[in-house]
């Protein structure tokens, strides 16, 4: 730098101060703005439960509220992933169950005539919380009252968990009030409508083949078993299960499903089916799979997703397809060209599934122990951190070689139950 004089030094100092502080001004709130837009960390699920709890330890239907509250926030917040927002589901529940209550009752009933998504998390968390559970001054026929209540909400899904829960129960009271509730549909032509399905299928669950039937016969069946629940129901494979049109394997499919087929390498080896000869496992399935979907009805709304290493959907970016006649025609012969690939991705398949908007229940089929995706811990894991809210009914099917206790679990923690395809043969 050259020589500057006392007088031009003065005249820089001062416009060089003066464009710094301009700098200030436009810099701060620039800064400030870019330090809000920052991510935040995400909390742990015990440090968003910590308060909620401590609330609920004060008792009465406004503690009961804003806990439910601040719990539909969890649900509809970033805060948490999947399995964080599992996690606080799932202890919340904990603490609710054991503080069932007339108050929690009292608050449960009135979220009935809630019509707002916003508050779904909470209406099914608040209904979980009195699944076999009676005391603290409720009594089996408040609740049996509750689900039966929310078995006509117009939400579609929360008459799924009442028709679930009611089961799940496992009382006597509760199969009484689905077979009248099944009656009172069937009365009103609804027989074939989406929750004459439900019922019809989570009927099937707890009894078994003596579910078979209209109201009236599965109540004179029922009567028959002394109304007790058998620790074992008979899934026996010719008897139809479900309120939909047509069989898969046995079971009657539900209106709004999904089938997840395996087509590894694995599925060209031949089985040996009960009564019949022998044939490729995948010329088996492709068989089955056709005719249930070429038998779906216009009211069915389903889609095919066939694994292998990977999953995808048949038509649509994961949206169920209505069972029109050029649907379900396409359907019926994209079934018909499924050809074997490499690998078997269960893990992917069903996290595909469980993400597909209203479906009601996954028909899965393997052969084989899952290689790609991740083992049994993985997916049984996936599956309960994304259907702990959805209720989504599980149904696996089984040929030799299957993870049969994978099958087996999934099944049996989400609502369904699992059939063997074929028996292995005894040395």
């Amino acid at each position: 730098m050259g020589f500057i004089s006392g007088e031009a030094f003065d005249i820089w100092r001062e416009v060089d101060e003066l464009n710094f502080k301009r700098a200030l001004r436009i810099s701060f709130p620039s800064l400030l703005i870019a330090l809000l837009a920052l991510p935040v960390f995400p909390d742990s699920p015990d440090e968003i439960l910590s308060p909620m709890l401590e609330r609920l330890d004060k008792g009465g239907e406004s503690a009961y509220s804003y806990v439910l509250r601040q719990y539909n926030r969890v649900e509809s917040g970033k805060r948490l992933d999947v399995f964080g927002r599992y996690e606080v589901h799932q202890k919340l529940l904990k603490a609710l169950r054991a503080r069932a209550d007339k108050d929690l009752l009292a608050v449960v009933r009135g979220l009935v005539k809630k019509k707002q998504a916003s508050v779904f998390p909470s209406q099914v968390v608040g209904l979980k919380a009195f699944a076999g559970a009676a005391g603290g001054g409720v009594e089996r026929a408040d609740v049996v009252k509750l689900y039966s209540d929310y078995t006509r909400s117009k939400e579609r899904g929360l008459q799924t968990w009442s028709v679930r829960l009611l089961v799940d129960s496992g009382w006597p009271e509760g199969i009484d009030a689905l077979i009248a509730r099944l009656r009172e549909e069937e009365d009103a032509g609804r027989h074939l409508d989406d929750l004459a399905s439900v019922i019809q299928s989570e009927l099937y669950r707890a009894l078994g083949a003596a579910a078979i039937g209209d109201a009236g016969a599965v109540k004179k069946r029922w009567e028959n078993m002394g109304k007790k629940l058998p620790d074992k129901p008979n899934y026996a494979p010719d008897a139809a299960s479900g309120g939909g049109r047509t069989v898969f394997f046995g079971d009657r499919i539900a209106l709004r499903s999904i089938f997840c087929i395996d087509i590894s390498s694995s599925m060209k080896g031949q089985v040996k089916m009960p009564g019949k000869g022998n044939s490729p496992k995948v010329d088996i399935v492709k068989g089955e799979l056709a005719k249930a979907v070429g038998g779906l009805s216009r009211e069915s709304l389903f889609t095919i997703i066939p694994y292998d290493g990977t999953a995808k959907t048949w038509r649509g970016r994961g949206q169920l397809q209505p069972g029109t006649r050029t649907n379900v025609l396409a359907a019926e012969g994209f079934a018909r060209s499924l050809q074997t690939g490499s690998g078997t991705n269960i893990h992917d398949s069903l996290a595909l599934a469980l993400k597909v908007k209203g479906v009601e229940t996954i028909y899965l089929l393997s052969d084989g122990a899952p290689s790609r995706g991740g083992g049994p811990a993985e997916i049984k894991k996936r599956v309960a951190a994304m259907n702990y809210l959805l209720g989504v009914r599980v149904v696996t099917y089984g040929f030799t070689g299957s993870d049969e206790k994978l099958m087996k679990d999934l099944a049996s923690r989400n609502w369904g139950w699992y059939r063997a395809l074929n028996k292995s043969k005894k040395k």
